[in-house]
């Protein structure tokens, strides 16, 4: 038996065994509200707080990405002006700023990761995570350990 054949009775199998659908075709699943009235929700979206700790580990993730460039640019800026003249201090402390930014963000991204891990339905892409991961984790150690 070819395996279209075997899939078609397999299915045909499940649908003879399954209890009859209420009228409603979507599936929906409930979630404890605060007024302990079960809120439901369709199969595909997610709760508030899921959708919240995406974007919080989404934004703290491009920042910190963007504050470890704005590191990188500033310390090779600082690094070819050579020493500072009288009152140019300022820029020798962008790139502490920038990394301090980064630390903090970074911290808050790691916890992000794993809240939105913990609360989706629908997780991230495996290489999103750890690309994340990475970038958070790579600032987070350069700023407390340097």
């Amino acid at each position: 038996m070819s395996k279209k054949k075997r899939k078609k009775k397999r299915a045909a199998s499940q649908n003879v065994s399954r209890p009859a659908r209420s009228q409603t075709t979507m599936r929906t699943r409930t979630v404890a509200n605060s007024d302990d009235a079960p809120l439901k929700l369709l199969l595909g979206q997610e709760t508030r707080a899921a959708e919240s700790a995406t974007v919080v580990w989404v934004l703290c993730t491009l920042a910190t990405a963007a504050s470890l460039m704005g590191t990188v640019t500033f310390a090779m800026i600082t690094a070819a002006m050579g020493e500072p003249a009288e009152g140019g201090e300022m820029m020798q402390m962008l790139p502490k700023w920038f990394m301090l930014v980064g630390t903090l963000t970074g911290i808050i991204g790691l916890i992000g990761n794993t809240l939105t891990q913990r609360w989706r339905n629908h997780k991230a892409p495996l290489i999103v995570r750890f690309v994340s991961a990475i970038v958070c984790a790579v600032a987070v150690c350069v700023g407390l350990f340097l």
